[in-house]
C-alpha cells in the first residue's frame, strides 16, 4: 500500500506542481494593471491648465502635470501621445544636434522605447495585435513618434525612462470659450472691404493697392532695392481658398515685375493615421481650405504686384509655399498638431526656404512642435510665429506656444498710437512689431480676400507676424548669400525700439527701408 501511494506520488507531484504554477501564472496575468489615484474629467483639467496659466502668466507646460492628469487627458481625448527621445546620457540640447535617422544610437533608444510600449500596452489592451506592430519614421530626423497609448503603467514607465525627453497628450487642448470662438473666428470674414482712397490704400503701378500700414515700415521705399526675390518664403496656416482666382499660378507668379517666381500649394494636414503599419501619416492632398485665414495671411506676406486691383504684398516677387496644415487657428487636436509639425519639418529639410511664417499656436507645450522649430533654426533659417490674438482673454495671456520659444521669432500687433493691438498678445518674449491697425476706426492692413480682386483686411498679432516674415525676405533678397544671424541682426538694429528692447514689445516696428539699405 506504502508503495503504491508513493509511486501515485511521483506520478500525481509534477501534475499539482504544474497546476500550481498555472494558477500563479494566470493569477498574475489576470491581476489588473497600476491604476491611477485620481480619475480627472476634461472639466477638471480645463480648470487646472487654465488657472496655472493665470497664477504663472506663461503656456502649460505639460512636464509639470501629474502622471494621473496626463493620462485622463490622454484617455479623455483620441489617446494619441506624442513621445520624444534620446540615447541614454544625452542631454535635451543633443536631441536637436543627432538623430534617428543617421545615428544608431538614436535609433535603437526608439526602438527601444517602442519595445516598451507595446510590452506595456499588450498587459493594458490585450485584445489588441501587437505582433505586426511596426512605427512608422515620419519625425525620426526630430527625435520624436507619435503612437496611441492606453494603459496608465504606459505612461509610468515611459516618465520614468531615462531616454524619454517628453510626453504629452498630442490630442487634448483646453475647452475654454474663449479658446474656441478665438479658433472659430481667425477664419471669418476676409471679404472685399470698402476702401478710401490715400487713406486706406495708396494706388501704385500696375494697378495694385498698398496697405496703409506699410507707410511707417516704409516697405516702398525698401521696394526700390529689393522685392524678395529668390527667396523661399513658407506659409504654414489653414491653406488657401478655391474661390481666389489669384492663387490660380500663372496670375499669382507674374503679377507685374517677376514672370520667374515660383508658387507651391500644399497640404500636410493629416487625412489619415496609421499606428500599426509602417507609414504614420497620409496627407489630404487639397491644399485648399474653407478658413480664409491662411489666404490673408499668404496675401500679406506675397500677393503679386498686379494690374487687377488686389493688394501687394510685403515680398511680392519672393518663392511662395503654401502649406495647409490646420483647419483653424488654434492648434488644438492630434490632426492639427501632426500637420504643423509635418510642416515645419518640411520646411527645416527644404533647402530652398529661407524664412517660415505660421500665424498659429496652442496655450499649451506641443513639443514636437518646437522640436521643429529648433530644426529650422539649426537650418539656417528664420520662423517667424505669431504672439497670439485672443477676445476676452488678452488682459491676463501671454506669448502663445511656439512664440513663446527662445528659438521662435515672435510678432505681435499695435495700432498707429503704439499701443498694443485690442485682441493683441505681449510680453517679454516678443521679438518685434508691426502696425496693424488704427485706433480712430480699427481699420486694418490690406490683403487677399477669400474671392473677388477688392482687398479684405485683417489684423491682430497673425497679420503683424506675416508681415515682419515679409521684410525678413526683402533683407535676405538683398544679398542671398547673408546668414540668417545678419539678417535677424539687420531686423534688430532697424527696430524703432533699438538699442533698448522693450519688455513688451520687443525691438518695435521694423523700418524695412534701413534694414535693406546696405
Amino acid at each position: 500500500m506504502k508503495k503504491h501511494t508513493l509511486l501515485f506520488l511521483r506520478i500525481a507531484l509534477p501534475f499539482v506542481l504544474l497546476v500550481v504554477s498555472c494558477q500563479k501564472e494566470n493569477k498574475t496575468t489576470d491581476t489588473p494593471s497600476v491604476k491611477p489615484e485620481k480619475e480627472w474629467t476634461s472639466a477638471e483639467i480645463n480648470a487646472f491648465i487654465v488657472k496655472s496659466i493665470k497664477d504663472n502668466s506663461k503656456v502649460f507646460d505639460w512636464a509639470t502635470a501629474s502622471d494621473d492628469m496626463l493620462y485622463a487627458a490622454l484617455k479623455n481625448t483620441d489617446n494619441m501621445l506624442a513621445v520624444g527621445f534620446k540615447k541614454e546620457g544625452a542631454t535635451d540640447d543633443d536631441a536637436v544636434q543627432f538623430n534617428a535617422t543617421k545615428d544608431a544610437d538614436w535609433k535603437m533608444a526608439k526602438e527601444t522605447l517602442v519595445k516598451l510600449i507595446v510590452e506595456s500596452e499588450q498587459k493594458a489592451n490585450p485584445s489588441v495585435d501587437y505582433s505586426k506592430f511596426e512605427m512608422g519614421n515620419d519625425f525620426d530626423n526630430l527625435n520624436a513618434f507619435y503612437v496611441k497609448v492606453y494603459g496608465f503603467e504606459t505612461i509610468q514607465k515611459l516618465r520614468k525612462s531615462p531616454l524619454v525627453r517628453y510626453i504629452y497628450p498630442s490630442g487634448f487642448a483646453p475647452q475654454d470659450d474663449a479658446v474656441s470662438n478665438r479658433s472659430d473666428s481667425g477664419c471669418d470674414g476676409y471679404v472685399g472691404e470698402s476702401l478710401v482712397l490715400n487713406t486706406d490704400y495708396t494706388q501704385i503701378t500696375p494697378n495694385a493697392k498698398q496697405s496703409w500700414t506699410y507707410a511707417q515700415p516704409q516697405i516702398a521705399q525698401a521696394w526700390a532695392r529689393t522685392t524678395g526675390a529668390g527667396i523661399g518664403v513658407m506659409v504654414v496656416d489653414a491653406g488657401v481658398s478655391s474661390a481666389q482666382t489669384m492663387y490660380q499660378l500663372t496670375n499669382f507668379r507674374d503679377g507685374a515685375s517677376s514672370k520667374s517666381r515660383t508658387v507651391s500649394l500644399l497640404s500636410r494636414y493629416p487625412s489619415s493615421v496609421n499606428f500599426w503599419g509602417t507609414k504614420i501619416l497620409a496627407y489630404d492632398p487639397s491644399p485648399y481650405s474653407s478658413c480664409g485665414h491662411g489666404t490673408a495671411m499668404t496675401g500679406i506676406v506675397a500677393s503679386p504686384r498686379s494690374s487687377l486691383g488686389t493688394s501687394v504684398g510685403v515680398a511680392y516677387d519672393c518663392n511662395l509655399i503654401s502649406v495647409r496644415a490646420v483647419e483653424d487657428v488654434v492648434i488644438s487636436n492630434s490632426y492639427e498638431e501632426l500637420g504643423v509639425a509635418s510642416a515645419l519639418n518640411l520646411a527645416a529639410t527644404t533647402a530652398s526656404v529661407k524664412v517660415v511664417s505660421m500665424s498659429l499656436g496652442s496655450i499649451t507645450t506641443r513639443s514636437v512642435i518646437g522640436d521643429a522649430i529648433k530644426a529650422i533654426r539649426n537650418a539656417g533659417k528664420l520662423p517667424f510665429c505669431a504672439a497670439g490674438t485672443s477676445l476676452t482673454w488678452t488682459s491676463w495671456w501671454g506669448v502663445i506656444y511656439p512664440a513663446n520659444m527662445t528659438e521662435a521669432i515672435a510678432v505681435t500687433g499695435v495700432d498707429n498710437n503704439g499701443s498694443t493691438c485690442d485682441v493683441c498678445h505681449d510680453g517679454s518674449e516678443v521679438d518685434y512689431v508691426a502696425m496693424m491697425d488704427r485706433a480712430s476706426d480699427g481699420k486694418s492692413v490690406l490683403t487677399l480676400a477669400v474671392s473677388g480682386y477688392q482687398p479684405a483686411t485683417v489684423g491682430g498679432s497673425s497679420a503683424a507676424t506675416a508681415t515682419t516674415a515679409g521684410i525678413a525676405a526683402l533683407i535676405w533678397a538683398r544679398n542671398s548669400a547673408q546668414t540668417s544671424a545678419q539678417v535677424l541682426n539687420r531686423l534688430t538694429i532697424s527696430g524703432s525700439k533699438y538699442p533698448t528692447k522693450s519688455s513688451t514689445h520687443g525691438w518695435g516696428i521694423v523700418n524695412a527701408n534701413a534694414a535693406t539699405n546696405f
